[in-house]
């Protein structure tokens, strides 16, 4: 299992995806892992129930150019961008919807605020990280 960080760079998404083609290729499912907000390049389904898988990326039938690393690349980034546009809230609704205490453990990232340039930078949480916190919480009592 090869994990990713929310904020990796091209270079970093490269650097795994030679890797794999050089060994020879792989069909990886792509998952985040809602305990952390991580991605992951799993060559088996994940198992653990933390994981939510987004899609299945494959290298098998590919050579190593730089063409080749940007599709595939791409391919990638759509689907973690993808994910981000759907489960990414900012402060003001998470603390709204789920309170200041549980949205502790759901944070991922600060961006600088698209509507204003003076006010400070919009801080992002996970909800389906929130919410799976707050699943384990009730199970937990």
């Amino acid at each position: 299992m090869i994990r990713l960080s929310r904020d990796n760079h091209q270079e970093d998404r490269f650097d795994v995806i030679r890797r794999d083609i050089e060994n020879g290729g792989s069909r990886q499912f792509v998952a985040v892992s809602l305990k952390d907000g991580c991605f992951a390049l799993c060559k088996t389904k994940p198992s653990e129930e933390h994981y939510f898988i987004l899609g299945v990326f494959d290298t098998r039938d590919v050579k190593v150019t730089q063409k080749n690393l940007s599709k595939l690349s791409g391919q990638l980034l759509k689907m973690m961008r993808g994910y981000d546009r759907e489960s990414l809230i900012c402060y003001g609704n998470a603390v709204k919807k789920y309170g200041k205490k549980a949205i502790s453990k759901g944070f991922i990232t600060t961006v600088d605020n698209p509507y204003y340039k003076c006010a400070a930078p919009m801080r992002l949480y996970d909800e389906n990280v929130i919410r799976y916190h707050i699943i384990k919480q009730m199970e937990a009592a």
